[in-house]
């Protein structure tokens, strides 16, 4: 067999400061952790140089919602397919119906239980930590729905529209009726044993009015003109295409109203898997195209089902994440202290732009070796980048001007006059690590 060539790229973490993405040669992953508050410099220090790389295939939350607008014309000079999915404005977005990302079993003509259950998690996650059943039981309910258009209505109407409509129609007697049908035509169908087993905790009215209410309101962002047109549009993403072939796609994401939240956790719960399974078809169980995620806001809402244990198994199938947050007290709140703790632990290079949340100062301060008080005095231009198996080290923040493909972008745009130098002499631009 003819050995498999990895090319070398590299990312940028900070002014004269390259890192390999040959994981092969560095022995470690390239998952990145970006830590700052807002105005730290995450995006125009990390995100938009990275941009400017255009080595690998990027999938993009664009929180201030202009990164698109952009790179759009560099990247597709660049050779790249560039897709949107709108989350804010959701009538301008390309496609994404989840139901079409639920794998299919041809052989015995099944749909994935366990994807099926992945899928009705995200939308309605558990709300009521102390008092978990009537969640527990909405989501069961919306198991059954979703099982029910995947396997009896017809292609064009597997969408989460038509999970919405026959919730809306959905009464006891109505259910009744249309399962007892199921089981004399397929007695074997996933959808029937969830609804059997729904049936024996909902009998009693208000029983069933709670698990009711809890699954309309999981389903409510489905009722909106431009969520309907998202998940119907045939302009879709198509996920596994992004690991063959370089592909952009900016996720529009409001950082001030998070209704669209349980959406965005779905895309990424779907593309790690997606992308995963689509790994295996490839010589080394590698995709033939490197794929990052770049998770702005990760820490606000964002809540991938399973992430801690995701994280850990995707650097072999050629996949990485770029966490960006605010504090490691922010990833706690989310994710927990235990499962948080996993997801950092898992990112082997660390930037550290500053901040004044003193449980992550102290985290920097140990892993510096220095006072807390040295890294809350940390100047503005300066930040900390830790890599594992090195010595920290204080470095000066990258800025997108530094980067030479800088003005092709603003070629593209049509600007006419070009930022301000940086101050500092222009720095060679050197390793993260030895090889």
């Amino acid at each position: 067999m003819k050995k498999e060539k990895y090319r070398d790229t590299y990312r940028i973490l900070a002014k004269g400061i390259l890192q390999s993405n040959n994981t092969r040669e560095t022995g470690l992953n390239n998952n990145d952790l970006i830590i700052g508050p807002s105005g730290s410099g995450k995006t125009t220090g990390y995100v938009i140089p990275n941009i400017l790389q255009a080595n690998e295939s990027m999938i993009i939350a664009d929180t201030k919602g202009n990164l698109a607008d952009t790179f759009t014309p560099y990247l597709k000079n660049k050779g790249y397919k560039v897709k949107v999915l709108d989350f804010k404005n959701t009538l301008n977005s390309c496609g994404f119906n989840p139901l079409d990302n639920i794998r299919y079993n041809s052989a015995t003509g099944r749909y994935s239980e366990q994807d099926i259950l992945k899928l009705a998690a995200c939308i309605a996650p558990d709300m009521n930590e102390k008092e978990p059943f009537w969640d527990q039981q909405g989501r069961s309910l919306l198991v059954v729905l979703i099982a029910y258009v995947l396997e009896k209505m017809s292609p064009k109407e597997r969408n989460l529209v038509s999970v919405l409509r026959m919730f809306s129609e959905w009464t006891k007697e109505s259910a009744g009726k249309m399962f007892a049908r199921l089981e004399h035509s397929d007695p074997d169908s996933f959808a029937l044993a969830r609804y059997k087993m729904i049936k024996r905790n909902s009998d009693a009215e208000k029983m069933s009015a709670g698990i009711e209410a809890f699954t309309e309101e999981a389903l409510d962002i489905f009722a909106f003109d431009g969520t309907k047109r998202m998940v119907t549009n045939p302009d879709k993403v198509d996920i596994k295409a992004i690991g063959r072939k370089k592909t952009a796609v900016f996720l529009n994401i409001s950082d001030t109203d998070r209704s669209m939240d349980k959406l965005v956790n779905v895309f990424y719960t779907q593309a790690l898997q997606m992308l995963c399974d689509e790994a295996e078809n490839h010589p080394g169980c590698r995709l033939p195209v490197p794929v990052r995620f770049i998770m702005d806001d990760f820490a606000t809402n964002t809540k991938v089902p399973d992430f801690d244990n995701i994280i850990s198994v995707i650097r072999s199938r050629q996949i990485s994440v770029s966490l960006v947050v605010q504090s490691i007290t922010q990833l706690d709140g989310l994710y927990g202290s235990d499962r948080a703790r996993t997801i950092v632990n898992n990112c082997d290079t660390c930037l550290y732009l500053g901040g004044q949340d003193i449980k992550t100062a102290e985290m920097m301060s140990v892993k510096a070796d220095v006072p807390v008080k040295a890294i809350l005095d940390m100047s503005t231009k300066e930040a900390y980048l830790f890599v594992r198996g090195e010595s920290a080290r204080k470095v000066k923040k990258y800025t997108p001007a530094d980067h030479p493909e800088y003005v092709n972008v603003m070629e593209a745009l049509g600007g006419d006059e070009m930022p301000e130098p940086a101050e500092e002499p222009e720095e060679e631009l050197t390793l993260g690590f030895c090889i």
